[in-house]
């Protein structure tokens, strides 16, 4: 009886090579398509909860706040409105409140805010802040309002910090 016994086994072969190409290919292929996948999952979730609370931001142009007759010591909740329509005094309140307070009131999170309010013309009678916000522009929000008695239209901006 013969042995036949090789002293170097044959690993490196043309099919190997083949084989570790298609595999690191494949790979290769799956990890592009994971991670963009959840990239994309991720971008529209953060959109999704960026226009969430952009829209509950705009409902301060309907409501009262907290207390209703809030100022700038006592403020809990920030709202605009009285009697159904844009109250110009609180509008001079809010010029008064510091920023991070006004932020802390609406409960921001993450992001910057800024108001403005155009009149029907789409001229700007008011905004909020009036310094300039450096930040990643995400959202703009407009609803009509009503402002002295004639309709008017209130804008939020959203942007990242």
């Amino acid at each position: 009886m013969v042995k036949y016994t090789l002293s170097k086994g044959q690993v490196f072969s043309y099919d190997f090579f083949i084989a570790a190409t298609a595999f690191t290919f494949i790979i290769a292929l799956l990890t592009y398509y994971f991670f963009y996948y959840f990239r994309n999952i991720s971008e529209e979730r953060k959109i999704s909860e960026a226009f969430s609370m952009l829209n509950s931001i705009s409902n301060i142009f309907f409501e009262e706040g907290i207390p209703s007759n809030w100022n700038e010591t006592n403020l809990i909740k920030i709202g605009l409105s009285t009697n159904n329509q844009v109250d110009n005094e609180k509008l001079q309140k809010l010029k008064k409140i510091p920023y991070d307070k006004f932020l802390n009131s609406i409960g921001s999170g993450f992001y910057y805010v800024k108001i403005e309010i155009l009149d029907k013309n789409k001229n700007l009678i008011y905004e909020y802040p009036t310094l300039n916000l450096t930040g990643k522009f995400i959202l703009r929000y407009e609803r009509k309002i009503i402002l002295n008695n004639s309709y008017a239209f209130g804008i939020v901006y959203l942007l990242e910090k």
